[in-house]
């Protein structure tokens, strides 16, 4: 089972004896998401993806629950906690070495791909609803800022030329990857990653060569508190 849900980039709790009966089951359901949280951070970073301790502990709002899952799932080699007091700060993060217990590290690289691939490929699904979400400090909320053209260049339709991408499809793909190339420069990390932004990138762009005739939309914006657009 758990080899499946990771897999599937759905890997959730796993079983903590008794803990469900004694803080219930909306204590539970939140420390689940607590568990999730870092494994979405594993996918999207690798081994650098944390999460925030402070900021979990307020949104389960139990102290201690948030402790005893974190001391079970530290003694079973699930996850990884730092704290630092001194700065009021603390973070745990999903332990590669107990994914691999379960599949190949070839086939980790690729699920970790794959959650980059969907997270960055356009579909031609996503619909923009909404005028007024501003995001602040990784938050999404309404501030009283409206930005209606934000919506309707949302649900703009376009579609690729996908002739042209395909005979420039080295020159394309060096423009899309232009951006991680300087940080891989800088971090020699990034390209030692099996799921490195490069990879994703030469997959985005052959994805789009073979969906010849493909129609897409930008899809739903948001507004950064300046009022720009962001994604």
């Amino acid at each position: 089972m758990i080899r499946s849900q990771i897999l599937d980039e759905k890997l959730v709790l796993p079983k903590i004896t008794g803990f469900e009966e004694k803080y219930g089951k909306e204590i539970y359901r939140k420390v689940d998401y607590m568990f999730q949280a870092m494994f979405r951070a594993y996918l999207k970073q690798g081994t650098k993806g944390t999460i925030s301790l402070p900021y979990w502990i307020k949104k389960v709002e139990n102290v201690k629950a948030v402790n005893s899952a974190l001391i079970v799932l530290s003694k079973s080699g699930w996850v990884t906690s730092i704290a630092n007091p001194s700065r009021n700060w603390a973070e745990a993060y999903i332990n590669e070495d107990k994914l691999l217990e379960y599949v190949t590290k070839e086939e980790l690289a690729q699920v970790r791909l794959n959650n980059k691939f969907n997270a960055y490929v356009l579909t031609n699904t996503e619909k923009s609803t909404s005028n007024n979400k501003v995001r602040v400090a990784g938050k999404v909320m309404e501030t009283g800022l409206v930005r209606e053209g934000f919506r309707k260049a949302g649900n703009t339709e376009f579609q690729f030329d996908t002739g042209t991408i395909a005979k420039y499809q080295d020159e394309v793909i060096a423009l899309v990857n232009k951006g991680i190339e300087k940080m891989s420069k800088k971090h020699t990390s990034i390209k030692e990653d099996l799921a490195n932004y490069a990879v994703t990138g030469e997959e985005v762009v052959e994805s789009y060569i073979y969906a010849e005739g493909m129609t897409y939309t930008p899809g739903q914006n948001n507004i950064d508190w300046r009022g720009r657009n962001i994604k």
